[in-house]
């Protein structure tokens, strides 16, 4: 090596740009090729982007606030599987599995999939609702909601050890004192319905040593007294 480097310093300026030149002229088809490479993956990222996945998340947002309109109007069915009225395009949406059939990779199909759990829940579904929030993935508290549906998901199928698990999880993904609270309280009152007291006093308890005003208004100070006796 250090041969090398000796050999390199005592070449002019003249030798070194035509060795570059023998180099490149002896490997130039495969530099053009990697060049050619690169710039191909440069390119089909911005026609991707831009071209292609820009326009899907527009029309994707566009369904999802047609599902959305239907799901504050509590029209569960319509929201989950949209409406295809013939000669009304404007009147017509997909629904929540739609977009999420439809417009796969975009945000609004990843919210669709939380949509539509929350939509089964209320359809009295739990199971099809829990398939559709497991692939649900977002922010912090929306991420705990999800959690929490998928609890009561749970709890609904009498699956009282998942749903305890879910509303762990639930707690565990925000850090707004608020919402943990809600979460430990659900957990609590499904140890209590399990007949399982001791274990409901501890979550009643996290609810207390976080909140004592919250834990008033809940009615946990009297739940813990209760819970002792």
């Amino acid at each position: 090596m250090a041969n090398e480097n000796t050999e390199i310093q005592d070449l002019s300026t003249e030798e070194i740009t035509d060795k570059a030149t023998d180099f490149f002229e002896s490997n130039k088809s495969i530099i053009y090729g990697l060049a050619g490479l690169v710039v191909i993956v440069i390119v089909g990222f911005y026609w991707y982007k831009f071209q292609y996945q820009a326009p899907r998340e527009i029309s994707a947002d566009d369904e999802l606030f047609k599902a959305e309109q239907m799901m504050e109007r509590d029209s569960f069915e319509l929201a989950l599987n949209g409406r295809d009225v013939l000669g009304q395009e404007g009147s017509s949406f997909i629904g929540f599995s739609g977009i999420i059939a439809q417009y796969s990779g975009t945000e609004a199909a990843n919210i669709a999939h939380y949509k539509a759990g929350a939509a089964l829940l209320r359809m009295d579904k739990p199971d099809l609702a829990l398939e559709y929030l497991k692939e649900y993935s977002g922010p912090s508290e929306l991420q705990a909601q999800a959690y929490s549906l998928m609890g009561d998901a749970a709890s609904m199928q009498s699956d009282f050890s998942a749903a305890l698990g879910y509303y762990e999880d639930a707690a565990g993904a925000t850090d707004n004192t608020s919402l943990q609270v809600y979460y430990y309280y659900k957990a609590g009152r499904l140890q209590e319905h399990q007949n399982k007291p001791a274990e409901a006093a501890k979550y009643f308890q996290k609810i207390a040593d976080k909140d004592m005003k919250v834990a008033e208004a809940l009615g946990v100070d009297k739940d813990l007294i209760r819970l002792a006796q």
